[in-house]
């Protein structure tokens, strides 16, 4: 199973970022994964990781198909592609319908035909086709990349429920996942086989990224619990651990925030936490990636967690993450 790291990370600048990414090549680690939701875009700090860097492969995991039209987003993929000499890999992503429609003032009504027009078009484009679309979410004449990327940028997709799983399987090169549990992994990792199966395509070549949240140090089990409760309220991923068999701890959490984030966090069970943290590295630790790479994850990325408890700075945690998670470490 490869091993990468999100670089962005709550309480770091983006030099600090692109310094973590450096750090991961350095440990010997696979991929550096940025997104962006209202911090750093995800494009800056995966531009100077480039130039930065030799191996490590880059990705977005993810960037919300919302805050770019397809054109841009293909040009800025192929522009990346160039940078790195190869190594980028295009991941695109819903994102809520909280930052959609509230942050952004845009619309998420029809989602998944929304992805799928896009990841068409996008995907058209990178090909180095000219694209005459006209669909419901999507209308586009004439556009043609005057540079077509080389090689080839694979495009993934994240995914939470069945159907943006099969519309993965059917379109897309890999899958991303986010909060899945090892048996989630599995059961996601079918649908996007079943729907790869039905379109003529081999399961087998489309990648299975995780973004695994981790913690260390002596608050890491409060800040699990934290960080959970927070995903829960929001609709998608609590209906995606509903279907991941947490329904009772989903209307619990529910009912604490009602009280305030104390009583939401200490809703969140043990189970929850030990199925979708990566915990301190050690056994247990080991044991986990080994779950998940048995329920189908090819790539996981890890995501420091970031600490409040003060006995380190953002940046400390998460280079002590990437020294603590190192490949030769959890050999």
């Amino acid at each position: 199973m490869r091993r990468g790291v999100s670089i962005e990370v709550a309480g770091l600048t983006v030099p600090q970022a692109v310094e973590l990414g450096v750090l991961a090549e350095q440990l010997g680690f696979d991929d550096a994964w940025s997104s962006e939701s209202g911090g750093p875009d995800g494009i800056s700090p995966l531009a100077a990781l480039a130039v930065r860097t030799s191996r490590i492969r880059l990705g977005t995991a993810i960037l919300p198909i919302a805050n770019r039209t397809p054109a841009l987003t293909a040009m800025t993929a192929a522009s990346l592609q160039a940078l790195s000499k190869g190594r980028f890999v295009l991941g695109l992503g819903l994102s809520t319908r909280y930052i959609v429609e509230r942050w952004l003032g845009q619309r998420l009504d029809r989602p998944l035909t929304r992805m799928r027009e896009y990841l068409t078009v996008v995907r058209g484009l990178l090909d180095g086709h000219e694209t005459n679309f006209a669909g419901s979410t999507i209308s586009m004449l004439g556009f043609q990349l005057k540079t077509p990327p080389r090689p080839r940028v694979p495009v993934y997709v994240a995914a939470l429920g069945p159907g943006v799983c099969r519309l993965a399987g059917a379109l897309a090169d890999g899958v991303i996942f986010f909060l899945k549990t090892p048996a989630g992994v599995k059961q996601a990792m079918a649908w996007v086989g079943e729907a790869a199966a039905k379109t003529g395509r081999d399961p087998a070549d489309l990648e299975g990224v995780l973004v695994l949240p981790t913690t260390r140090g002596v608050d890491g089990a409060d800040r699990a619990r934290a960080y959970v409760a927070a995903y829960a309220r929001m609709p998608d991923y609590a209906r995606s651990l509903r279907l991941q068999g947490f329904g009772d701890q989903v209307d619990a959490i529910a009912a604490g925030w009602v009280a305030g984030r104390e009583r939401a966090k200490e809703a969140v069970s043990p189970a929850m936490v030990e199925s979708l943290i990566l915990p301190e590295a050690g056994e247990l630790a080991r044991a986990t990636l080994e779950s998940f790479e048995a329920a189908g994850v090819q790539s996981v990325a890890l995501l420091p967690i970031r600490s409040f408890a003060g006995e380190a700075t953002a940046f400390e945690n998460a280079t002590g993450v990437l020294r603590a998670f190192a490949p030769a470490r959890l050999q």
